[in-house]
């Protein structure tokens, strides 16, 4: 017996060793990584040193592009003087113009990780939460929840105004019926630390989502679009909800995770790109750097990447059977999750033309039985035959120019990429949204074509009123900047090839080399050309 248990025993320390050693190497990789994408930053900026790519690098333009750079260099514990960057955001706070209530929220969950100005935080909290949509709701909750700024009144008001937006599928999203993995992920992140205050059902909820939603490489893609983006933010998810994302079998596909796939997008270079094969992009390098600090942060300290409580863990969101983390295959409702042969997104043989002719030959077939019953019970006239048939041909033509999609076509059909090259670019008020970006479609798609083409493939919420088929589309809202936000003039205009059309975009069609300017106006400087 004495023999057995040595061996028992033996095996047991076999088998630690062994996932220490698996643990470390990975956590070793992580660091690796993080340290290419800081050099390829620094190279970047022309600068050598940490310090220096603060103060010459990120400094000038605290407020505008720097700030979640600043967040992960101080969670990563590089040192550096940073009361240079709270100054650098102070006084942009004075001089810059009206600002939106992400960018308020944005300075503010700085401003928290530096320690500083809680006075201007709760502020933010309190007065900026929800102003701008979606967005402006999680960054709010996020902000309030990294270091217990406000009581839990506040909390609960801005968590609920979150919970009242998921969707039926489980998810959140910036626009349309079905969810989006990056914004469903951000509001988890948001959410995470109310698990067990009355948000746990939903949280378990969305988290059934995302695994549903995961590709089957371990990544997530936007409106079809496999990109690192929307993998490093459910990574960040996963962490915030104390979700083993390296085991956790909800988020294991094909034997590959969430991390695993992330890491699939660095470049040659060190830095990361927006979809697989591509260059370098500046906002997924940010966004991956930001996922992987995080992953290391969680994994050494058990800590969300925004949490800066002075704590040495984190709430506990575990309490036994009720929390969002382990092996099991089922949620916290005993719903279980799909295979993934039955994901939605992977498609079924009915498209939304498919939907619509079906609800059009529903009311053809109801307009025909009303008529045989009315003329079998000889109570048909000539004034019912012709009533009939208006409402009938008016829910023809409502069904007609409506749009019908299923979430196949939803997640996938943005793939589809055509053979007219052309370029655009998104200039918002105070700067780019979309650099000159080149942008394939088909040819005779129009403007509006190709804005949504960009729109699904960067992940920029569009908001638009009329109708594309009969050519009568106004866009309202990029990137969440909306017409009169910046006065009663203000808006969206395009121009192509240098002039201003005299036709909605939805009716402009596009030729090869043509090139779209999308720009923000307070009215003041609308011009018919624009050089």
């Amino acid at each position: 017996m004495r023999g057995k248990n040595k061996i028992k025993a033996l095996a047991f320390a076999v088998i630690f060793a062994v996932t220490a050693a698996l643990q470390v190497s990975a956590g070793d990789e992580n660091k690796n990584i993080q340290e290419r994408i800081w050099k390829y930053q620094m190279t970047q900026a022309g600068v050598s040193d940490y310090e220096e790519y603060l103060s010459t690098g990120l400094v000038p333009s605290a407020g505008r592009g720097g700030d979640w750079l600043v967040i992960y260099m101080k969670e990563s514990g590089i040192e550096a003087d940073y009361g240079q960057y709270n100054d650098a955001l102070d006084e942009y706070l004075i001089s810059a113009k009206e600002l939106s209530a992400t960018d308020y929220e944005r300075i503010g969950l700085v401003k928290a990780c530096l320690g500083q100005d809680k006075e201007y935080i709760v502020d933010t909290v309190r007065n900026h939460t929800g102003q701008s949509g979606i967005m402006s709701i999680i960054y709010g909750l996020m902000l309030a929840c990294s270091n217990n700024y406000v009581d839990d009144a506040v909390l609960t008001e801005i968590a609920d105004s979150l919970t009242s937006l998921q969707l039926e599928d489980g998810g959140w999203n910036l626009t349309g019926q079905y969810s989006d993995a990056d914004v469903t992920a951000m509001a988890l992140q948001a959410l995470a630390p109310l698990y067990d205050k009355g948000y746990g059902e939903n949280i378990e909820k969305a988290v059934a989502r995302l695994s549903e939603l995961q590709e089957n490489n371990g990544g997530y893609a936007s409106y079809g679009v496999d990109n690192s983006e929307s993998t490093a933010q459910v990574l960040m998810a996963l962490c915030a909800l104390d979700i083993d994302f390296r085991n956790d079998t909800r988020f294991i596909k094909n034997g590959e995770s969430v991390y695993d796939a992330l890491i699939t997008y660095i470049t040659e270079e060190g830095g990361f790109s927006h979809t697989q094969g591509g260059p370098a992009d500046s906002m997924a390098t940010v966004q991956a750097l930001g996922a992987l600090v995080c992953a290391e942060k969680y994994e050494n300290t058990g800590r969300f990447l925004y949490d800066f409580t002075s704590g040495d863990t984190l709430e506990d969101i575990d309490d036994g059977d009720s929390a969002p983390n382990g092996q099991a295959e089922e949620n916290e409702t005993g719903t279980e999750i799909p295979d993934e042969e039955t994901l939605p997104h992977t498609g079924n043989g009915i498209s939304g033309r498919h939907i619509k002719h079906i609800f059009m030959g529903i009311i053809l077939s109801a307009a025909a039985v009303i008529i045989l019953v009315m003329a079998f019970r000889k109570r048909l006239t000539l004034i019912k035959a012709i009533v009939t048939g208006a409402v009938c041909a008016a829910l023809m033509t409502i069904v007609g120019f409506s749009s019908f999609e299923t979430v196949s076509e939803h997640y996938n059909v943005r793939n589809e990429q055509g053979s007219t090259e052309t370029y655009i670019t998104v200039t918002g008020i105070n700067g780019i949204i979309a650099p000159r970006t080149q942008v394939y479609i088909e040819t005779g798609d129009t403007a509006f074509d190709q804005l949504l083409r960009l729109a699904g493939d960067r992940r920029i919420n569009i908001d638009y009123s009329g109708s594309a088929a009969l050519g009568t589309i106004y866009v309202r809202s990029i990137d969440g900047l909306a017409e009169f936000d910046y006065g009663s003039l203000s808006g969206w205009t395009y121009y192509v090839n240098g002039k201003m059309p005299e036709v909605s975009c939805s009716q402009y069609e596009l030729e090869p080399d043509d090139e779209v300017r999308w720009i923000y106006s307070d009215g003041t400087d609308l011009t018919e050309e624009k050089p």
